[in-house]
């Protein structure tokens, strides 16, 4: 999983998405091949009440995964570090069900 900087700042970016019923809901932040994301904050719901999968990835690397019982937040003190560079981060909140809408959204500095 991902680490800790010692000097964390304010977040520059926020993304966020909602999804439709029954379908998966992913927040993504694209970057410069040059660039290295820090995630400062995600937050994760349902508009009905629910249990799924959320999991944040840089690629294909999996970097925290947390169940969320209808709502989530964190805010990380220190920031959690993208270890690989110009890759995209993403937050996928997996279907909370028939009739269940998720929306995710994810903050940080690159």
């Amino acid at each position: 999983m991902g680490t800790s900087i010692a000097t964390p700042r304010p977040s520059d970016w926020s993304e966020s998405t909602l999804g439709s019923d029954a379908a998966a809901a992913a927040a993504s932040h694209a970057v410069s091949a040059e660039t290295q994301h820090y995630l400062t904050m995600i937050t994760a719901s349902f508009d009905e009440a629910a249990v799924a999968l959320l999991t944040v990835t840089d690629g294909s690397t999996i970097f925290f995964r947390q169940h969320v019982h209808s709502q989530f937040e964190l805010s990380f003190d220190s920031p959690l570090t993208m270890f690989v560079r110009g890759k995209a981060i993403t937050a996928s909140l997996a279907s909370g069900g028939s009739g269940v809408a998720g929306q995710v959204t994810i903050a940080g500095y690159s």
